[in-house]
């Protein structure tokens, strides 16, 4: 079972860089998003668009390096943010009532549009939660060097797999919107 506590790792740090990633392609779409959650003064969206994407990338490094931060607070941070996330998306939800995905869009922008975490937000992000409360309640074996290298490597494949599956889809879209 000592897996487990390596999966939740790799999942939250292919999560928190794909999304990271995102941002910083999309840093000005971003700041108006976190401007129409009208939570902060518009000039203070900069600031906080930078604190989070430092936030998630900082996380996402953490858990790809494996065991950085004290024990439980890679993972407790990564939960405190989830759930700050889901709460945030939950009220745009419920004030723009959103009903069907497909059809409005998705209600979380984390990924940019067409990604492929970027759907079932609140579900995503409750089963990365459980699993990292899983994981973290287990005894993380160290890992070799090479092992690191693999994981990191393993870490890094995945979010450009993501990101490809993105392109891939805004391309397809794309097609099917110009007319033949």
């Amino acid at each position: 079972m000592s897996w487990i506590p390596h999966i939740a790792a790799f999942a939250a740090a292919v999560t928190f860089l794909a999304s990271g990633f995102a941002k910083t392609k999309g840093l000005a779409d971003f700041r108006l998003e976190i401007e129409a959650h009208r939570l902060l003064p518009a000039r203070s969206s900069s600031l906080t668009a930078y604190a989070v994407l430092a936030l998630e990338l900082g996380l996402g490094a953490s858990f790809g390096a494996g065991g950085v931060l004290p024990w439980g607070a890679g993972e407790g941070a990564a939960c405190a943010l989830l759930l700050a996330f889901s709460a945030l998306t939950w009220r745009r939800r419920r004030s723009v009532r959103l009903r069907d995905e497909a059809e409005q869009g998705p209600a979380c922008a984390c990924f940019g549009a067409n990604h492929p975490l970027g759907r079932f937000p609140l579900r995503r992000n409750a089963a990365l939660i459980a699993l990292l409360a899983v994981g973290s309640c287990m005894r993380r074996e160290e890992m070799t060097m090479p092992a690191r290298a693999a994981f990191a490597v393993a870490i890094l494949c995945a979010v450009l797999a993501l990101e490809s599956l993105k392109l891939a889809n805004e391309t397809r879209r794309g097609r099917s919107r110009v007319p033949a």
